[in-house]
């Protein structure tokens, strides 16, 4: 077991930002922990992973966070929209050749309803009642008050450049459940 404290802690207004440069700065892993994380370090992440690196995600589940999420979410066309596909128009000609199918027409709405299937990719896993904002960047890791947003990193935040034992945050990504399919998108 090796030991664990912290070796540098900076506190102030942007201080966070040194989060960002670190990420950026990535050549073999990434693991963020974050409850909240903004469209932009979103995008960080993902040209992160083009460029080869191993870039894992917990996060939290709350409507802001979806919103930021359904950027990188992975969508497919459900069951119930390849029903739609073909509800919608064959009671379309039903319709004009008189024949009273109205409950095929009543299939095809609610096939649009769910024509989506979403999930997230699976480098982003979920995790309930999170607070905690652990940054692994190549081994190094990065205790902080600060979310992966914008705010978070123009806010008065700390961020303490520690030695903590890497299997102890390799729990939580465990524990994190991945997002197999989500709501459908209209």
């Amino acid at each position: 077991m090796s030991p664990s404290g912290c070796v540098k802690v900076y506190i102030g207004e942007g201080v966070a930002k040194l989060i960002e440069e670190r990420l950026r700065g990535a050549k073999k892993e990434v693991l963020v922990v974050s409850p909240w994380i903004g469209k932009r370090f979103l995008r960080i992440l993902d040209e992160l992973r083009r460029k080869g690196v191993d870039v894992r995600v917990v996060t939290g589940w709350d409507e802001r966070n979806r919103t930021f999420l359904g950027g990188v979410m992975e969508r497919s066309i459900s069951f119930y929209g390849i029903v739609s596909l073909v509800s919608v128009p064959l009671s379309l000609v039903l319709f004009i050749s008189g024949v009273e199918a109205w409950w095929v027409g009543l299939i095809g709405l609610v096939g649009l309803i769910r024509f989506w299937r979403v999930k997230l990719p699976s480098y982003i896993r979920i995790r309930e009642a999170l607070h905690a904002k652990i940054y692994l960047v190549d081994g190094d890791v990065l205790l902080s008050s600060a979310n992966l947003t914008e705010g978070g990193m123009r806010n008065l935040e700390f961020v303490a450049e520690c030695k903590v034992e890497i299997d102890t945050i390799e729990k939580i990504w465990r524990e994190g459940r991945e997002m197999k399919e989500y709501a459908p998108i209209i």
